[in-house]
């Protein structure tokens, strides 16, 4: 199986570096360089929705710099996180253009339409903050502005090749090296502002406004059992085998969460369910406010390296994230952890860490070497027994 997996991976990396390839030559004819320009900002986010949480803070301090405040603010991000975006940071942004990763990279008339309106802003000022570029999508879209000004952190190789991280580099004006020790995405996105607006900021945490839902009463848990790679689930029968204990100990009803792609997720977690469970299925049933509110409202989170645990964070609510230690400290845990956030490793991860802690960022940049299964349902109901007494 990881032979095979491997191959797949191998294969689809293949086909990833030709189509950056072949836009680098195509996408050129997409759009014009421009030679005037108007009073606009373009900042371009196209990652995923944890990193659009470890983000969004800084859209108003941007929109409140006394130096840009006269600027037209536009927005171009991944329509993935819609609809936080429209709902708690409309009041800083002038005019949204969301975008499908998918369709940009492979869909050659949605990739030139999408150019072309980018390009026809005229935005004088081009701000691509993602450390981790990618060539096909955020570096692109940056081109393609022709802004005056083009600025990008250096950033790693996590998501291509050194070839096109090189260059994607010359599509910039200018490149962040500064902070290359900083680990923390939200920390690397506050630096990344304060050298352009050459000002400190003085935000420590992320944060999002408490959205209010006054139909919630009885006390659940939620469990999140999705993730942005299958590498980072954790099996469904270990989340059915926490939810048994819980019921049994605490009477949380159990809310099973994620979009309509987690739903065979979900059917495995359900089937693995004592019958007396009570439990609700809400896999691609709720947007993102109604899942922002579930997790502020929830006794309990559950959940792999996913957007759901960078909610949780942001809001206080008792949480238990499994993790494989890749990217150990740049998404999770929090430096000077909130208490309400707690951490699962796989005991292999744990005994390399103990070996490794001075050098564990640098060892986990791109890969771990333990697996989430690793991880026992008996190490995570330990650490749930200290979050609570039986009822």
């Amino acid at each position: 199986m990881g032979i095979c997996f491997s191959s797949i991976k191998r294969i689809l990396r293949i086909r990833h570096n030709w189509q950056c390839l072949k836009c680098f030559f195509a996408d050129r004819f997409f759009y014009k360089k421009n030679t005037s320009f108007e009073k606009i900002i373009l900042v371009i986010k196209t990652d995923a929705i944890g990193d659009y949480i470890l983000f969004r803070n800084f859209l108003e301090v941007l929109r409140n710099n006394l130096e840009y405040k006269n600027y037209k603010l536009v927005f171009c991000g991944n329509a993935a996180f819609k609809n936080i975006a429209e709902n708690l940071d409309k009041t800083f942004v002038d005019e949204f253009v969301w975008i499908d990763r998918k369709l940009l990279s492979k869909n050659t008339n949605y990739r030139k339409s999408i150019f072309q309106k980018i390009n026809s802003l005229k935005a004088e000022i081009t701000l691509q903050p993602g450390y981790s570029r990618e060539f096909l999508i955020s570096d692109s879209l940056a081109k393609a502005s022709a802004a005056k000004q083009i600025i990008a952190h250096r950033g790693d190789n996590a998501n291509d090749i050194k070839l096109f991280t090189w260059l994607s580099d010359f599509f910039y004006t200018k490149l962040y090296s500064e902070g290359e020790d900083l680990i923390f995405e939200f920390d690397r996105n506050k630096l990344f502002f304060e050298l352009f607006l050459k000002e400190k900021i003085s935000l420590p945490i992320p944060s999002l406004p408490k959205i209010s839902n006054s139909l919630i009463e009885k006390k659940y848990a939620i469990f999140f059992p999705g993730a942005g790679e299958k590498i980072k689930q954790w099996d469904p029968k270990n989340f059915a085998l926490v939810a048994n204990f819980i019921f049994t100990n605490y009477g949380f009803e159990i809310k099973i969460c994620g979009s309509s792609e987690d739903q065979k997720l979900a059917d495995e977690i359900i089937s693995e369910l004592n019958e007396d469970i009570p439990f609700e299925n809400l896999c691609g049933k709720t947007d993102l406010m109604e899942l922002i509110a579930l997790i502020q409202n929830a006794n309990l989170l559950l959940t792999n390296d996913s957007s759901a645990f960078h909610i949780a964070a942001c809001s206080g609510t008792q949480t238990l994230c499994l993790l494989m230690g890749r990217h150990y400290g740049r998404f999770a845990p929090y430096p000077n952890s909130p208490k309400n956030l707690s951490y699962v490793y796989p005991d292999s991860f744990d005994t390399f860490f103990e070996n490794n802690k001075a050098s564990i960022s640098h060892l986990t940049r791109y890969n771990s070497n333990s697996k989430i299964n690793e991880i026992s349902a008996d190490k995570v109901i330990a650490n749930i027994k200290k979050f609570y007494t039986s009822v």
